[in-house]
């Protein structure tokens, strides 16, 4: 295991040593600088980054024989929990956090039949490396890796709910900026505290390949389609990957209007098992995000984009945390010089807030060469 990190940490070293090394070494490909977006995340929610999804993505190929490596960072607040949890397990006074044997009462006794609860912020740096094959076919890898701490936007949520006047108390009954995971299933249980959580690792590695089938024109879209596949390559029991391989399809359409592009994307993904708790019969999810990007003169773009996706613990778990989740991404991208492009966006959830992180942005960087 040991030599196996260290493989993966110098392939990422190498990755991100691509970003400096001077244009004139390279070979001078296209960019493809004729749409910057959609901004390249995934939901951020914890449960949800166990298993493979498939980000927003335009369905342009890279030339040939061209490579793009980009860095993205992505840091999210997450806050959910079971009525139990609120009403039994942590009682009445100062902020507290849910003990191993609190979480063991829960799981015998729990008046629901499924409780849980996640209070944490999470970073996420991912390297991804693209490679144009061909003109149409485009192979990628995608490195996470993922670490769960207290964060800092607990204060600042807290003051956004008390300006808008939605209910905080089951916030404010646990410590700031905590971490915590705690699940019982189908009479399985996870627990993990912050002390447990407190380190970096490497998360479930995924390759992909896109095919585009059409090009643009003025009245018809790009069109492209992917196949991935997400290696178990991250440690389960430490909430960082499913501990088995999942595989997803996806469809992208992309319409360019004059300096406005449009594009939807339709997923679906299947898990395999998952290794915190085997006994859980999982089920496919399925995706569709719609982006929007006006570009702003040669280097900038403005881009929205609203994404609707369904758990695989659809039938597996209680229905409050296997909701559908339904988030809005707002965001720029920038050429910034030579061959680089960097990014910026805030994503909120707007319904079934106990499916999905509370708030979260990205930073991201790419290049191409």
């Amino acid at each position: 295991m040991k030599r196996h990190l260290q493989k993966v940490r110098l392939l990422i070293a190498l990755l991100i040593a691509a970003f400096f090394i001077p244009a004139g070494m390279q070979a001078q490909t296209s960019f493809a600088t004729r749409s910057r977006g959609p901004i390249r995340i995934r939901s951020q929610f914890p449960l949800g980054l166990q298993f493979l999804s498939l980000p927003a993505d335009h369905a342009f190929a890279l030339p040939k024989e061209s490579w793009r490596v980009a860095v993205h960072f992505e840091h999210a607040n997450t806050f959910i929990r079971s009525n139990d949890i609120w009403g039994s397990a942590l009682g009445s006074g100062a902020r507290g956090t849910l003990s191993f044997v609190g979480a063991q009462r829960l799981a015998q006794t729990g008046a629901q039949p499924d409780d849980f609860l996640i209070d944490s912020g999470l970073g996420r740096l991912a390297v991804n490396l693209s490679y144009g094959v061909t003109d149409r076919l485009t192979l990628e890898a995608e490195v996470p890796i993922l670490n769960f701490y207290g964060g800092f936007l607990d204060v600042p949520i807290e003051r956004v709910h008390t300006i808008f006047n939605f209910d905080k108390t089951a916030r404010t009954t646990f410590v700031l900026n905590g971490s915590q995971v705690f699940l019982a299933f189908g009479g399985q249980l996870y627990y993990r505290n912050a002390e447990d959580l407190a380190s970096a690792g490497l998360g479930d590695i995924v390759l992909s390949a896109r095919q585009q089938l059409t090009r643009a024109g003025k009245f018809r879209p790009a069109m492209a389609v992917r196949a991935a596949v997400k290696l178990p390559t991250g440690d389960a029991r430490a909430f960082r990957g499913s501990g088995s391989f999942d595989y997803g399809v996806q469809f992208a359409a992309t319409q360019p209007i004059g300096r406005h592009f449009l594009t939807l994307n339709l997923a679906a993904t299947f898990p395999g098992k998952w290794q915190l708790m085997p006994d859980l019969k999982l089920v496919p999810a399925y995706s569709m995000i719609l982006a929007y990007e006006h570009q702003v003169g040669n280097k900038l773009s403005f881009i929205v984009q609203n994404q609707i996706l369904t758990s695989v613990l659809e039938r597996a778990a209680h229905p409050g945390i296997a909701e559908t989740t339904y988030e809005w991404t707002i965001g720029i991208k920038a050429d910034l010089f030579q061959r680089y492009r960097g990014s910026f966006a805030i994503t909120e959830n707007y319904i079934n807030h106990n499916s999905t992180s509370d708030f979260g942005f990205h930073v991201g960087i790419e290049r191409g060469f």
